[in-house]
């Protein structure tokens, strides 16, 4: 009986002794990549900034392996989602714009030293930020 107290003892020292060596290996761990994020943003380098950063969070974007196109049809292979997504941006940042050529007909030509009153209507402003 006496055996197994020393060896619950035994093993209770021990597992105090490796949860302190953890803390102290974490600190260590977290200190060096602190430095490594240091030394980057002195060299500019982002993306080692938020690599190092993503190690310490352990927080990862997700992955979309899957995505609609136009017509609500799912997609799955990767290069269709790939193309997918770059169709989205283009169209999101490369908006197809109609021009009414007579508005631009009609707007005064001044020379370059004169001031153009500004005069913007509200529903211009409302129009592009819809758009």
């Amino acid at each position: 009986m006496n055996d197994s107290v020393h060896n619950k003892k035994h093993y209770n020292y021990l597992c105090r002794k490796i949860q302190k060596q953890s803390k102290v290996d974490k600190d260590t761990f977290l200190r060096n990549i602190c430095i490594e994020i240091e030394k980057a943003h002195v060299q500019k380098k982002t993306k080692e900034i938020y690599a190092n950063v993503r190690k310490i969070t352990g927080k990862q974007a997700p992955r979309v392996r899957v995505i609609k196109d136009k017509h609500g049809v799912v997609l799955t292979d990767q290069d269709q989602v790939r193309k997918r997504w770059r169709e989205h941006f283009s169209d999101l940042y490369n908006p197809v714009t109609d021009t009414d050529q007579t508005v631009l007909a009609e707007i005064p030509v001044r020379g370059r030293n004169e001031e153009i009153p500004a005069t913007i209507m509200k529903e211009e402003v409302e129009a592009a930020i819809q758009r």
